[in-house]
């Protein structure tokens, strides 16, 4: 078995086969009802300890979606339901999308105004009376000035997103693993998905 069930499976199996050994020793002889509590406390215990464990790394998972949120100012209460819904972490990738976009796009109104200050510019150096447009040249570079600092922060808030957290098809797993670990505790329980 591969994958994501992979450690909780093999935990469960080496706990049964443990569990079972007292049984196999037993052939022929009666159980006593303390045996088959004995029994199915030992593997009810090892079973949960698999499972704890299991949500103990989904928890490690869920902090780090919180701290992406957080570097975000993404409120991760906010919505319906509990935080650590699909929707409400969905919207902490969206946000990390969103700044990425945003980055983008001021790196090309940044280029934009490059270019029109330059025409001012030159437009500027063609005329005797230069005095109003390099007032609007100076409102210009001000304003290429803004946007090239915001590209900047954009470009650096992205670069620490993505090199600090996890890539989104991480956060899809760390998702799935949390729904799965709750239904595999729900069927544990008795209890119907």
């Amino acid at each position: 078995m591969t994958g994501r069930y992979a450690s909780t499976a093999l935990a469960l199996k080496g706990t049964f086969e443990e569990a079972r050994k007292p049984l196999l020793e037993l052939r022929g002889d009666l159980i006593s009802a303390y045996q088959v509590i004995d029994l199915t406390r030992r593997l009810e215990d090892a079973s949960f300890a698999a499972l704890y464990a299991e949500n103990a790394r989904g928890g490690e998972a869920r902090q780090v979606v919180a701290e992406v949120a957080k570097a975000l100012s993404v409120d991760s209460d906010e919505g319906p339901g509990h935080r650590w819904d699909v929707v409400n972490m969905r919207r902490t990738v969206d946000r990390a999308q969103a700044l990425a976009d945003d980055r983008d796009r001021w790196q090309q109104e940044a280029e934009n105004q490059a270019k029109e200050t330059e025409l001012w510019r030159t437009l500027s150096q063609r005329q005797d009376n230069t005095a109003p447009l390099r007032i609007e040249l100076a409102a210009m570079e001000r304003e290429r000035d803004h946007w090239r600092s915001r590209y900047e922060g954009a470009q650096a808030n992205a670069e620490y997103v993505r090199h600090e957290y996890t890539a989104p098809d991480e956060v899809e797993q760390m998702k799935a693993a949390i729904v799965r670990q709750a239904q595999e505790i729900s069927l544990l329980r008795g209890e119907a998905p």
